[in-house]
């Protein structure tokens, strides 16, 4: 070892090697000011930096050799030599570490930037990966592939320029702010978005994005047939470009009324939405948690706002919240989402609701409703919740026609392709509600509701074994929820078995005594044991509570026994039917 150290002290190696490395630096140096002035490219920099300690190696070499000779001087050739080892190894050194562009793209691959930078071109977009928001969470590769064909029919045009597909989904993994994403991939907008698919039907909805402040320029819904999504995509790329050349000329890009410009709290409105539509009870407060969150961060998003007043009114309507909590919720929540916009039909359906259910104000209910559907013919829950109001009323034929409009504009909704089997059972055709139920259980094999309407539509022609395994499917599926043993309390005692449906009824009144139980759904139960008076009895203590299920007293076929009594028809009375 000693031996080595003195034959590189004695040809002079080290003292080659240090002066080298100072002339290497003073040329990084050098190129980064370069850099910096002239927009050197990165790659071609870092090229440089790996030539020069490729040159260090061969400089040791040649400071040996002249060593092994005697002399320390280089020659003429030898530098030029040198030279040219430099340049071909900076050359290569630079075409290997340049990225292939990608050839569906016309912006650049992501880089890390600098502040003072000049702004990305106004008309630049990336499309990220959509959200997987199928019930199982099992179209994953359709929603990226939406995205992916997406990024294909944004790039044919001339007008923008799009980042690649690799780098959008690369930055979309690494799960950063908007406003870095913008930076890494350089555009100034971004298109984010979700795909739903049940059976043959898929959803799509879509948003252009300002990096800059999350404000959405454009945001849309498409309902379709999975085999017709190239023309969904088609128009979202046409949608999109429409809104940057708005924006490029000083237009509103569209912003929905009632939005926001928090991307975020879109993201838990959107979420809040998905959980309110299954309508279990797990869901709606979980809708409750994603509203509140997302108001939370913008106090002015009105659609939040009417989101939860639709959250509480439901969780009324199910029994889920004692109507004393719910139906107050919801209207305030309504009310203040018409402060911020008085355009907004969501708050006005809401406000129906809870005048069809809590308020028993009939004309109001529907002028709410009517209102609703003016500002907005295409929302399919004013045309639902309406048709609600109708089938208490005993329009049936106006309902069905409602419910059925609902569906069409909502074909993903389960709740309002099942409510048209609802509407057949107070119709009294319940060959029609066990077929339509049935379908929806097809359709969605855990949507306990569907369960629940036709045990009581089976229950009404006298197949009570049908009915009872309806009821107790939508007691498992809803973790043994009130109204579904209610429900199958009622069936068992219509058929006899009065030990087990008093057991059932009796630990309902036990589990009243500390929390709301159904009133109205234990009154129905006692209607099916025969005990007419004592089901007149929870009747009454509905009509206290003020429970929403008696705005259907005239039409019940349940209650059907209890109509030739005169304390049936003074209740009738009272409720205002």
């Amino acid at each position: 070892m000693n031996e080595l150290v003195d034959r590189l002290k004695q040809r002079k190696v080290v003292q080659w090697a240090v002066a080298y490395a100072a002339a290497a630096w003073v040329v990084i140096e050098v190129l980064s000011v370069l850099g910096e002035i002239f927009g050197l490219p990165v790659a071609l920099q870092r090229g440089a930096v790996l030539a020069l300690g490729a040159g260090l190696v061969l400089t040791v070499v040649l400071a040996w050799y002249h060593g092994e000779k005697g002399r320390q001087r280089v020659s003429g050739p030898e530098l030029l030599i040198i030279a040219g080892v430099l340049v071909v190894a900076g050359a290569a050194i630079h075409l290997a570490m340049t990225p292939a562009q990608d050839p569906t793209a016309t912006a650049p691959a992501p880089s890390e930037g600098a502040e003072g930078t000049e702004a990305p071109d106004p008309r630049s977009v990336a499309v990220l990966p959509f959200r997987d928001m199928s019930p199982n969470a099992d179209h994953r590769y359709l929603s990226e592939g939406v995205a992916e064909e997406l990024i294909g029919v944004l790039s044919r045009s001339q007008e923008l320029k799009v980042a690649s597909r690799t780098a959008s989904f690369a930055v979309a993994e690494a799960g950063l702010e908007l406003r870095e994403i913008g930076r890494r991939l350089d555009v100034r907008h971004v298109v984010e978005g979700s795909v739903r698919r049940a059976q043959d039907r898929l959803r799509v909805q879509a948003a252009l994005l300002d990096v800059e402040d999350g404000f959405p320029l454009w945001s849309g819904r498409f309902d379709t047939d999975v085999s017709d999504i190239f023309s969904v995509q088609d128009s979202i790329a046409r949608s999109v470009a429409d809104a940057l050349e708005a924006t490029l000329a000083g237009e509103s890009g569209g912003l929905t009324p009632g939005g926001t410009a928090d991307h975020r709290a879109q993201d838990l409105y959107f979420k809040g939405r998905y959980a309110w539509n299954r309508r279990s009870r797990p869901g709606l407060e979980q809708a409750v948690a994603y509203f509140d969150s997302a108001v939370a961060r913008d106090s002015l998003y009105a659609r939040a706002l009417a989101g939860l007043g639709d959250a509480y009114a439901v969780l009324g309507f199910y029994d889920y919240r004692s109507p004393d909590v719910a139906f107050p919720r919801a209207q305030q929540a309504a009310r203040r989402a018409l402060r911020i916009d008085s355009t907004l039909a969501e708050p006005y359906a809401t406000l129906g609701y809870v005048a069809l259910y809590y308020d028993w104000d009939w004309p109001r209910a529907e002028a709410r409703f009517r209102r609703a559907i003016e500002l907005d013919p295409g929302y399919p829950v004013a045309h639902q919740w309406y048709a609600n109001y109708l089938t208490a009323m005993g329009r049936f034929e106006e309902a069905e026609r409602e419910m059925r409009r609902a569906s069409e504009l909502d074909p993903l909704s389960m709740i309002a392709f099942m409510a048209i089997g609802w509407v057949d059972y107070y119709a009294r055709d319940y060959q029609e509600a066990i077929r339509q139920l049935g379908e929806a259980t097809r359709r969605d094999p855990d949507f306990e509701l569907a369960y629940l309407w036709s045990a009581q539509a089976h229950q009404e022609l006298g197949l009570l074994e049908e009915a009872e395994r309806a009821a107790r499917r939508a007691v498992a599926l809803s973790g043994g929820s009130r109204i579904a043993r209610a429900a199958l309390a009622g069936i068992l005692g219509a058929g006899g078995r009065t030990l087990e449906a008093r057991s059932i009824l009796e630990a309902l009144a036990q589990e009243g005594r500390v929390g709301y139980v159904p009133s109205y759904e234990i009154a129905r139960a006692y209607v099916g044991l025969g005990e007419l008076a004592t089901a007149l009895e929870w009747l009454e203590r509905a009509r206290q509570e003020r429970a929403h299920s008696m705005v259907f007293l005239e039409v019940d076929p349940a209650l059907d026994p209890l109509r030739g009594r005169d304390d049936f028809r003074s209740l009738l009375d009272r409720v205002g039917l």
